[in-house]
């Protein structure tokens, strides 16, 4: 049985909900129970999901629609098992392409061509940013929230200089190809933002971090820079060819900004 205030805090949240719905094409799916398998993974496809009673199974999870920038769960009554877990987690970037090698020189006393740069690395992806709105929670296991950005992707590796052919009498040894950049690393995804409302709660949520309840809001970490091509081999002969030059090697990413939690209970 509901006390009459939590109601109106219920029907107050469910009004914010149908503004969001109608004036910023949020999509909502409302579901009575919602029961979840243990090791089942369940994908949320809207932005706003509203369940009356909520059952984890052990190491069952929640899968956020990671095309929305921001989730909204609103869970009356939550009954989480061990090892469950909502992800909202970025993806991590690409690795960059590696540079190709320089073409060895084509006939006598012919130079080697530079190689290519190595591609930089895609930037990590941010974690979502996730509302939790919980009028009853009973945690008889242990619920993982992870919502971190992802790493950057590593830059390519550049491509080595091609190899200069041998000197005749008449004409010197070719030069030695360029080695190519490295590629620099992708800058990491920045932390979600983690909300999280308990309107009803018996046991302090707080004194549960840690123990029961975990967040993931750390920030993903800058991809590492290519390494540098080497140059090629000068051609020989009576005179040899001009020696190349390495390439340069790419520059680590930058982490993203770390996410933020916040807990309020009523």
């Amino acid at each position: 049985m509901e006390l009459p205030g939590h109601q109106i805090k219920l029907s107050a949240f469910a009004s914010c909900l149908f503004v969001l719905v109608g004036s910023a094409a949020f999509g909502q799916l409302k579901l009575d129970i919602l029961i979840l398998k243990p090791k089942e993974i369940y994908k949320i496809e809207t932005d706003i999901l509203v369940v009356d009673t909520l059952v984890m199974g052990d190491s069952s999870v929640i899968m956020l629609d990671k095309k929305k920038q921001e989730s909204f769960l609103h869970f009356k009554l939550a009954k989480i098992g061990n090892g469950c877990l909502i992800i909202g987690r970025g993806k991590n970037g690409i690795k960059g392409k590696d540079g190709l090698k320089g073409k060895n020189g084509n006939g006598p006393c012919s130079d080697g061509l530079n190689g290519s740069n190595g591609g930089n690395g895609a930037n990590g992806e941010a974690g979502s940013n996730l509302s939790i709105y919980l009028s009853q929670v009973d945690l008889y296991g242990n619920l993982t929230v992870d919502i971190a950005g992802g790493d950057g992707g590593n830059g390519g590796r550049g491509g080595d200089g091609g190899n200069g052919t041998g000197g005749t009498k008449v004409c010197q040894g070719g030069d030695a190809g360029n080695g190519g950049n490295g590629g620099n690393g992708g800058i990491g995804g920045n932390g979600g933002v983690l909300k999280l409302f308990c309107h009803n709660c018996s046991t302090d949520l707080i004194m549960l971090e840690n123990k029961k309840l975990f967040y993931k809001i750390f920030a993903g970490y800058g991809g590492e820079g290519g390494q540098e091509g080497s140059s090629g081999n000068i051609g020989l002969g009576s005179k040899e060819g001009k020696g190349g030059k390495d390439g340069i090697a790419g520059k680590e990413g930058e982490s993203g900004l770390q996410g933020f939690y916040s807990f309020s209970a009523e």
